[in-house]
């Protein structure tokens, strides 16, 4: 989820796929799994269903997945023309994510919440305790992206490429049935998919710029996508060691999940143009994650939607594409209000800490190395 200041040089075609990355995420998001799992409006998605509308659920709660790809995706695309990480981006991010997350703190202990220490604790360092897990791993990556990208550019194509086959074996195929295998975690997840998308980028220019080719590869991993999940659900159904898999398959490691961003990657990378207002929304993209998806928000105001929608009759596909739609305004007029006004003070105030700072520790750094 890079946030952008140079919108004017970005391929609004990438960015437009980040928007639809986005889109996918909120419709995952707005599922009702969150809170209490007494709540009448729970679903414990995790289980095989025979109910239609409850499938189709799981559906939308996978492809949450699909959005963090095209996000992760889309910044490795960037990132791999980018030599050196920039500190005060890093610092901008952090500052969001802590400001953000204390006025949301704030305005629910104002509003009579009882918030337990730990939620305290949770909301003021939100990046230290996953409060945004997907911000935290972002910056980690953007951190390290020099040197997976000199990485890249030292090895050959070969390497390269045997690199991306130990990846895909290691975690998207052993990994992806044996979830404990090879010390997993969403960073390595991260970096695996950069690598892909290095190679794909770097090598594979005839396969990007064959869209005929892509659409097919888009369309029949949609219906393995789907595949994978009917048949998990019909063997749920059938084994009793299987009825609570149906998440099983959730992750940016799905090799399906995979292949359909590198199609949606390759065909829009095709089509370049800019635009200034899908370049703008791309860039609150960061911003809109953060309040989106903050853990009181979506613990405490996001269940309670569907409490007081329950008397109105329960559909659930037409509520949750209805939270949905909200939850895209909600998240982008707050994003915009917070771009436009705050962020400009806490950036300058972030600017000027940030260089008083560098300006002691290189005097530090010159010292000691006199000593040496």
């Amino acid at each position: 989820m890079e946030q952008t200041n140079t919108i004017k040089t970005r391929n609004s075609s990438i960015e437009l796929l980040k928007i639809i990355g986005l889109v996918l995420i909120v419709l995952s998001h707005s599922v009702p799994y969150y809170g209490d799992k007494e709540l009448i409006s729970f679903i414990d998605l995790s289980l095989a269903t025979t109910n239609i509308s409850q499938f189709i659920l799981i559906l939308f709660r996978n492809i949450g997945q699909i959005g963090n790809l095209l996000f992760v995706m889309c910044s490795a695309y960037f990132l791999l023309d980018k030599k050196k990480t920039n500190v005060k981006k890093i610092l901008h991010i952090i500052s969001d994510c802590f400001i953000i997350s204390v006025l949301f703190l704030l305005v629910y202990l104002i509003s009579g919440y009882n918030i337990s220490i730990t939620e305290c604790i949770k909301q003021i360092f939100p990046i230290t305790f996953e409060n945004n897990w997907f911000v935290g791993c972002y910056i980690m990556l953007y951190i390290i992206h020099p040197f997976l990208n000199k990485i890249v550019e030292s090895v050959k194509k070969e390497t390269l490429l045997r690199i991306n086959i130990f990846f895909i074996i290691a975690y998207c195929c052993i990994r992806m049935i044996y979830f404990k295998a090879y010390y997993y975690n969403q960073l390595i997840g991260f970096i695996v998919i950069y690598f892909i998308v290095a190679y794909n980028k770097l090598y594979l220019q005839n396969f990007t710029r064959n869209n005929k080719l892509n659409k097919k590869i888009l369309l029949f991993n949609i219906f393995a996508f789907v595949g994978l999940l009917i048949v998990t659900n019909f063997l749920g159904l059938k084994i009793k060691f299987l009825s609570d898999t149906m998440l099983h398959w959730c992750s940016i490691m799905n090799i399906f999940g995979i292949m359909i961003g590198i199609s949606l990657l390759n065909l829009f990378s095709t089509k370049n143009f800019e635009n200034k207002i899908i370049n703008y929304i791309s860039s609150l993209s960061l911003l809109f994650y953060i309040i989106h998806e903050n853990y009181l928000f979506k613990n405490y105001t996001k269940p309670l939607f569907y409490q007081y929608v329950f008397p109105l009759g329960y559909n659930y596909l037409l509520w949750v594409l209805i939270e949905a739609i909200l939850l895209i305004i909600f998240g982008l007029v707050l994003s915009i209000i917070y771009k436009q006004t705050l962020q400009k003070l806490i950036y300058k105030i972030v600017d000027k800490m940030f260089d008083i700072l560098y300006n002691i520790y290189y005097k530090l750094e010159k010292n000691l190395l006199k000593l040496t």
